[in-house]
């Protein structure tokens, strides 16, 4: 599978300078925020080191939406600019990530075919995660996205509190716990 990194490592040294003259580094302890859902941040980010959890708040409870891991592109909700973003990006663990404004980065990839076919590239893997992430909760039940989960991205299991898997994989610990006692 190719990976963000190597996308943005085959580009020009030109473009890439382009890039990174946008960009900003944001170090973060575990728990910090990048933004909460009250900010108004049409930001991409990408972390270089590092794990973030992407979550909302319904009805006063945290449901998870997505993890980052390092070499993972955050796209957010809204490109509005003058629109909160709703959720929460939060640190799991100490990360490093880039933060590359959209605004920005819609002004330099104009007449750019380069940051045109990455931004593309960035897209269509994106898509492809949410779209198999919504047909997984269409069709799975909650043992099979587990072990879907288990198969395709261990590492969520393995790096991040189960209370956050049980929320993205929209049951609650008691359920995630019976789940891995049966299939133990």
């Amino acid at each position: 599978m190719t990976k963000i990194s190597d996308i943005i490592n085959n580009l020009s040294e030109i473009d890439k300078t382009l890039i990174d003259s946008h960009i900003s580094i944001v170090e973060l302890k575990k728990g910090d925020f990048a933004f909460d859902q009250f900010s108004v941040d049409n930001s991409i980010y990408y972390v270089e080191t590092g794990l973030l959890r992407k979550y909302v708040l319904k009805d006063g409870v945290e449901k998870t939406i997505d993890f980052y891991f390092t070499d993972d592109l955050y796209f957010p909700n809204n490109f509005n600019i003058n629109k909160p973003t709703e959720c929460f990006l939060q640190a799991i663990e100490k990360s490093i990530i880039f933060k590359l404004n959209n605004a920005e980065f819609e002004k330099i990839k104009i007449g750019n075919l380069n940051l045109l076919a990455l931004e593309s590239k960035i897209l269509e893997f994106a898509f492809s995660q949410s779209a198999e992430r919504l047909q997984n909760f269409q069709t799975m039940t909650a043992t099979e996205r587990y072990q879907n989960l288990l198969e395709k991205n261990p590492k969520i299991v393995q790096q991040i509190p189960l209370i956050y898997v049980a929320s993205y994989l929209g049951i609650n610990n008691a359920s995630l716990s019976k789940i891995r006692a049966k299939l133990k």
